[in-house]
C-alpha cells in the first residue's frame, strides 16, 4: 500500500482541541472570494509552488459557486463531521492492526513550522507498522500535485520491476 500524507496524523498527539479545530473549520469552509484567480491562489496554489493548466483544471473539484462568489467545495458542516469522527476514531488506536509489510507513506515536508509535529508522528507510525515513511521535499499536504514525479519515482522503485526477458508475462 501507498498512503500519501495525512494517513498518520494523530488528532490526540497534535493536542488540539476538537471545537477549536472545528471553529477553524467552520470560517475556513464557509469564507468566499470574488474571482477564479483568487480561489485558485488561495485553494490550490502555495507560495512558490509550481502551477500548470492540469492544475488549474484539478483546482476545479475544490470549487463550489453560489450567488457569484467560489466557496470551498465542501460545506463546514461536512468538515466538521469528518473532523468529529477523526477525533473519535483516532489512528493512534488502530494503528497496531495495519500490516507494515510494503507500506509506503509519502509525507509532506511543509510548513516547516510542523516537522517537529511530523517527527513525532512519524516515529510512532514507523514503530506502529513498520513502515517506510519518505519525505517529499518541498510540498504540502498534496503531494502528488506538488512533485508528481517525485511520487511517481517511489511508486515505480517500490511497486515495480522490470522483468527479465525469460521472465515476460505470458499473454492471456
Amino acid at each position: 500500500s501507498i498512503l500519501i500524507d495525512g494517513g498518520y496524523q494523530s488528532k490526540r498527539l497534535r493536542g488540539t482541541p476538537l471545537e477549536q479545530e472545528s471553529a477553524f473549520y467552520d470560517t475556513d469552509f464557509e469564507e468566499s472570494v470574488a474571482t477564479w484567480e483568487e480561489f485558485r491562489d488561495v485553494a490550490v496554489y502555495g507560495p512558490k509552488m509550481r502551477r500548470s493548466p492540469l492544475l488549474d483544471l484539478a483546482g476545479k473539484d475544490f470549487v463550489r459557486m453560489q450567488d457569484g462568489r467560489y466557496y470551498w467545495h465542501t460545506r463546514a458542516k461536512t468538515a466538521r463531521a469528518i473532523l468529529t469522527a477523526m477525533y473519535q476514531d483516532e489512528i493512534l488506536d488502530f494503528l497496531d492492526d495495519v500490516p507494515g509489510d510494503n507500506l509506503v507513506l509519502l509525507r509532506a515536508t511543509l510548513p516547516v513550522s510542523d516537522e517537529p509535529f511530523r517527527q513525532e508522528a512519524i516515529a510512532l507510525w514507523q514503530e506502529k507498522t513498520g513502515g517506510t515513511v519518505i519525505a517529499v521535499p518541498s510540498t504540502s499536504h498534496i503531494t502528488h500535485w506538488d512533485d508528481p514525479a517525485f511520487v511517481l519515482q517511489v511508486i515505480q522503485k517500490h511497486w515495480t520491476r522490470t522483468l527479465a526477458v525469460d521472465e515476460q508475462p505470458t499473454p492471456l
